[in-house]
C-alpha cells in the first residue's frame, strides 16, 4: 500500500501531466484561431484581430447563405421543382 507521501507525489505528477496537456491544447487552439483570422483577413481583405469581428462576419455570412437558400428555393418552385 502506498504511503501518504507516495500518494501525494502521484497526485502532483498527475496534476503536472494534466497541466502540460492543457497547455498543449491551449497552444493548438491559439494556432487554429490565428489560422482562422488569417483566412478571414485574406478573404475579406481587412484586418481581423478580435473574436467579435470574426463572429460578426460569420453571422453576416450565415444570414447571406440563408437568404440565398430561400431565394433558390423560390426559383426552383417557380420552375416546377418540389423543394
Amino acid at each position: 500500500m502506498p504511503t501518504e507521501f507516495e500518494q501525494l507525489k502521484s497526485i502532483a505528477e498527475q496534476a503536472k501531466q494534466t497541466a502540460m496537456r492543457e497547455a498543449i491544447k491551449t497552444e493548438q487552439l491559439n494556432d487554429e484561431k490565428g489560422r482562422i483570422f488569417e483566412d478571414l483577413e485574406e478573404t475579406f481583405e481587412q484586418p481581423i484581430k478580435e473574436v467579435e469581428t470574426a463572429e460578426a462576419i460569420a453571422a453576416e455570412l450565415k444570414e447571406s447563405i440563408t437568404s440565398n437558400m430561400v431565394e433558390y428555393r423560390k426559383v426552383l418552385r417557380e420552375l416546377g421543382y418540389n423543394v
